[in-house]
């Protein structure tokens, strides 16, 4: 078993290098370092928040970030993923099952529901079928509808 760790301030960096090459193989829009810096360090400051990191020779080799929030339905906030990600030279690893641990332990020390998605794109498929085979319960699904830009007339 891979030793998660609560991400410290020597982590942001990497952690934002990583989220960056994240947001290359499944996010849309334009990454904003800034914004992205600012959600690490929330977490890092343990703000309605923590990150869990696994660390290894070369730096951050994977990390879940997970924040306190209310889903709209509710003022009782649970804990909700901003991201699971895993470097592509480690995914061959219990890196992911891992941080799903610390995510269930994060869950259980904070006392708040766990909520975590997973986008469905062509590089996580897989991931989806971890998701699947790592807790009893799917309550539902995320769809992305990213409408084209309309040609010039």
């Amino acid at each position: 078993m891979t030793t998660v760790s609560v991400a410290a301030r020597a982590d942001e960096d990497a952690l934002l290098e990583a989220l960056a090459m994240k947001h290359g193989e499944d996010g849309f829009g334009q990454f904003d370092h800034a914004k992205v810096r600012e959600i690490i360090r929330r977490g890092i400051r343990w703000e309605m928040a923590v990150i869990g990191v696994i660390r290894g020779r070369k730096g951050v080799e994977g990390s879940v970030g997970l924040y306190c929030e209310s889903p709209w339905w509710t003022q009782d906030a649970v804990l909700m993923d901003r991201w699971l990600f895993v470097s592509p030279d480690h995914r061959k690893s219990a890196h992911a099952k891992d941080l799903i641990g610390f995510a269930k332990w994060a869950s259980t020390y904070m006392g708040k529901p766990l909520m975590m998605s997973v986008a469905i794109t062509e590089a996580t498929i897989q991931k989806s079928k971890l998701y699947e085979r790592q807790f009893k319960r799917q309550s539902g699904a995320i769809f992305l509808f990213h409408p084209e830009v309309a040609p010039a007339a």
